[in-house]
């Protein structure tokens, strides 16, 4: 059984962790780095937005695994899950099956009616970057981005290890005309990071051990594709009907045949939310606004700056129509076209329809036949056939939708899988 409906295949969800402990030297030493795998009792990652670090959270049985963590300095942690009927350690020979990749922060021990439990909890190589704050400093521009981001890790201890991937390495330098740039107040060095990619038209996210500056159509890689009433387990869309359009849009686009970025906003002036007056203690009389947030797009290409306006005018007034969002969850470990869920994570895409099979109820209706069985509730034919057309036409629209965040789960009742997520606009 695959959410509501019989899976043409059997599944066998299994997890096996990896952990490289650093664990006290009660000698005097520097510590002692132990390395091992270990079954799970249930282990959870949330893939999140990529100026978030990504999460975990696992529990092991302390009789299996006597891991105190009063004995602990530092672990990092690599989960391996796969639909394997085989032996469980060889999920971790094929390196697809790896799912998260990070460091413990919050490691615990509990005792209760199940027994006693270790749990591990931590976030991804973001995190230390997270926890890095910036010095205040300046930072030289004036070469390439990736040399900079490179720079930039390597200020974090045990950073060395996480790899610097770029689609393209411009010089920010050329774009912004100054040699150096000032990141904001109380900044850490992963928003730093963020923004400096951001400057050039580009994403930075962390993939497993591997930092990632990438044009924006290559920030997700995956298209599943989902029809609540087959694959799904449940559904939930909302729409945000008032505050949608209290968003100013900027679009960004980093052209690297002309080495140029061009940005566009929409509208062109800040949307003021309020505005205050008050008096100074020398009785002058000051007047401030408070403004809407900015929503930064990304966009690659041989973009004109009207282009990009248009773009940005396209996208403020489809927010303020079709702003839908939701969240989905499932217990199937591939979609329907058989293709991999558990690798699932944020900037993915995935295609939602409803379906319209089900003869015992509207789903599986035409306009007509949905007209008359609304009528039994609507007194009035016109409005019975209008709400009829306007049910049929929703599902005609752009079934597309945004991965916000993948939330997985895997424990001995099986596997399951929550995605929040957004339309494109």
């Amino acid at each position: 059984k695959a959410g509501d409906r019989v899976s043409a295949r059997l599944y066998y969800p299994r997890a096996v962790v990896f952990l490289d402990a650093l664990v006290e030297d009660f000698s005097g030493g520097s510590g002692r780095l132990l390395s091992f795998y270990a079954i799970p009792r249930s282990v959870e990652w949330k893939a999140n937005d990529h100026r978030e670090a990504d999460t975990f959270r696992l529990e092991l049985g302390y009789n299996d695994l006597p891991l105190d963590p009063r004995v602990l300095r530092s672990v990092r942690v690599a989960i391996y899950v796969a639909d394997a009927p085989g032996d469980v350690a060889d999920i971790a020979a094929d390196p697809r099956n790896l799912r998260f990749l990070g460091f413990a922060d919050e490691p615990s021990q509990s005792f209760g009616e199940d027994g006693e439990t270790v749990t591990l909890e931590g976030r991804d190589y973001t995190g230390p970057l997270i926890d890095m704050p910036w010095t205040g400093e300046s930072v030289r521009i004036d070469r390439p981005l990736d040399a900079i981001v490179r720079e930039l890790v390597d200020s974090v201890p045990g950073m060395e290890a996480l790899v610097v991937e770029a689609d393209a390495a411009p010089v920010l330098s050329t774009i912004l005309g100054r040699a150096e740039w000032a990141p904001p107040d109380k900044a850490d060095t992963w928003s730093v990071i963020v923004e400096l990619c951001g400057l050039a038209g580009f994403v930075a996210q962390v993939r497993r051990d591997r930092l990632q500056i990438v044009a924006p159509g290559r920030a997700g890689v995956a298209s599943r594709r989902f029809v609540y009433g087959e694959n799904v387990l449940s559904l939930d869309l909302r729409r945000n009907l008032h505050n949608a359009k209290q968003k100013q849009v900027e679009v960004k686009c980093w052209d690297d045949q002309a080495r140029e970025l061009r940005v566009a906003t929409w509208p062109t002036s800040p949307i003021v939310l309020s505005s205050k007056v008050s008096t100074t203690k020398t009785g002058k009389v000051r007047s401030t606004q408070d403004t809407a947030p900015i929503i930064p797009w990304y966009v690659a290409g041989a973009w004109t700056v009207q282009q990009l306006q248009d773009l940005a005018r396209s996208i403020f007034d489809n927010a303020v129509r079709s702003e839908v969002e939701g969240t989905l969850e499932t217990k199937d470990l591939d979609d329907l076209d058989g293709l991999d869920l558990l690798g699932l994570q944020n900037a993915d895409e995935i295609e939602l329809r409803l379906a319209r099979g089900d003869l015992q109820s509207i789903q599986g209706m035409g306009e007509a036949e949905a007209a008359r069985h609304i009528g039994r509730f609507v007194d009035d034919d016109a409005v019975a056939v209008a709400l009829a057309r306007a049910w049929v036409q929703a599902d005609t629209l752009r079934p597309t939708f945004y991965v916000r965040a993948a939330s997985h789960r895997w424990s001995g009742d099986g596997y399951s899988l929550s995605i929040d997520l957004q339309n494109f606009v």
